[in-house]
């Protein structure tokens, strides 16, 4: 255990605030469910790791409350996952009750802060995972929480230091809100702008379609010995997934090539590659591009889903070449019609990468902080 600084100690978690949990109560009984508390369960995990939390997925009754080992824990109570999902966290933005799979703790603000609690438990998070055990569902059994100890400062430090964290957590979910708000404009602009709805640079001529194989060459790359992978290298490799699956330190394909997933879950996933890589076994690139290259990718991306939706075979999923060459797309046959809307969609799209960088930054620096401070 690394020094406690002066003013901070090594505590028990269960001599500063009041642990619980709860229950789930009978679904046999109709009238214990459907009430007016708000019940955390499994299926909120994705609601957690972000502060408060506020709506539930499913609600229970007083009835429940009074005929089951289910509490309900009040407002700023600190919640936390021990099962699926195990190690997330979150604060309660009012009453609500929990399921067994969740450990709460109530604290007084006077012996621990209820911000201060969260934030460490999430600089702990790594931690919890590693002690969750079981083969099928793997979880953290009781005995663990009560001998939990946490390093704890006076209460005006822990209150300051829970604020400044906050202060990051307000960014972060601010960049958040900006990065959907941007990606729901690039999609309506794409719906607008890639149908013919609406036109740009004063253009009439007829919108064509052609088959893929038409506009482009699809051609299959070659599968390198992933023994030979890198963590990091200089080129990217490229195959069924949406992130490479490793580095080489050579390439098979130029930057600025449009691949398309071939295999595996995220078959026909489409992607434009700004650097020279090495395209894989499981994904095609489109060359010799009959039309603006940046126009096709954003017309591919707008069919994304029913590339997609191409896909055989039930193990391993995958997209057939021919189904591929096969897939019919409508554009505007007049060259400079496609730059002016590729360039309008490119800027979305770079304008989302900024953001999504600067959502990234902040992340790293929170979590420095959190070490630093926690």
């Amino acid at each position: 255990m690394s020094k406690l600084l002066s003013g901070w100690k090594f505590e028990l978690l269960d001599n500063l605030a009041i642990r619980g949990s709860g229950h789930t109560p009978s679904k046999s009984v109709k009238e214990y469910w459907n009430g007016g508390i708000k019940w955390i369960s499994l299926a909120d995990s994705s609601k957690l790791d972000k502060g408060l939390i506020f709506e539930t997925d499913k609600k229970i009754s007083e009835l429940g409350i009074k005929n089951s080992s289910a509490v309900l824990h009040s407002e700023g109570t600190v919640v936390l996952s021990r099962d699926a999902g195990v190690g997330k966290s979150a604060i309660m933005a009012e009453s609500m009750a929990v399921s067994q799979h969740f450990i709460t703790w109530t604290c007084d603000d006077i012996k621990l802060n209820n911000w201060f609690l969260y934030y460490t438990l999430q600089n702990r998070k790594r931690e919890f995972e590693t002690q969750a055990v079981g083969s099928t569902i793997k979880t953290i059994g009781l005995p663990y929480f009560k001998k939990l100890k946490i390093k704890c400062p006076p209460i005006n430090e822990q209150r300051k230091i829970a604020e400044t964290l906050s202060t990051w957590d307000n960014a972060i979910q601010a960049t958040e809100s900006l990065i959907t708000n941007s990606q729901q404009q690039k999609k309506a602009l794409m719906q607008m702008l890639l149908s013919g709805e609406k036109r740009v640079g004063g253009f009439s001529e007829e919108w064509i379609q052609a088959k893929l194989q038409e506009l482009a060459k699809i051609s299959k790359g070659a599968q390198l010995n992933k023994d030979t992978l890198a963590e990091i290298g200089m080129y990217p490799v490229i195959n069924g997934g949406i992130d490479p699956s490793g580095y080489t330190d050579k390439f098979n394909s130029v930057k600025d090539t449009i691949t398309i997933s071939e295999g595996g879950n995220s078959c026909g996933y489409i992607a434009f590659q700004k650097q020279d890589f090495w395209c894989g076994g499981h994904c095609y690139t489109l060359n010799d591009v009959k039309i603006d290259v940046s126009f096709l990718y954003q017309l591919l991306k707008a069919n994304e889903e029913s590339i997609m939706r191409l896909r055989v075979g039930s193990g391993l999923p995958n997209i057939q070449k021919k189904s591929l060459e096969n897939f019919v797309l409508r554009y505007p046959q007049n060259k400079e019609e496609q730059q002016k809307i590729a360039e309008i969609l490119t800027a979305a799209d770079q304008e989302i990468e900024t953001l999504q960088q600067k959502l990234e930054c902040l992340k790293l620096e929170k979590q420095a902080l959190m070490q630093r401070l926690l």
